[in-house]
């Protein structure tokens, strides 16, 4: 009898445990549209706008950094690093922070 009941038990928590995680169509709505309007990609967009704005871009940053637009991306990688001109070892945020000052 044991050896019956425990694979029906088993077959029945598995068969009821696939609906309990199914998502509704109102969930699927609602997930679809926090992927549109994802935080994370507003704050960056964001950000983006401001460096623009304030510093002067991607342009301004490689210029106090001393390397090329194109090395940037691999040399902003590299952080936090020695910075000759802040003559510390500093992260981006706080070599933005000089840009400013400056």
């Amino acid at each position: 009898m044991r050896k019956i009941l425990l694979p029906i038990a088993l077959m029945v928590t598995v068969a009821s445990a696939g609906e309990q995680f199914a998502m509704s169509d109102a969930d699927r709505a609602m997930y679809k549209e926090m992927l549109e309007n994802n935080p994370a990609d507003i704050y960056v967009e964001e950000g983006g706008e401001i460096l623009d704005e304030q510093l002067g871009g991607e342009e301004a940053v490689a210029k106090f950094l001393g390397v090329t637009e194109k090395e940037l991306p691999k040399y902003i990688a590299g952080f936090p690093r020695y910075i000759k001109k802040l003559g510390n070892v500093v992260g981006i945020d706080q070599v933005l922070q000089a840009m400013e000052a400056e």
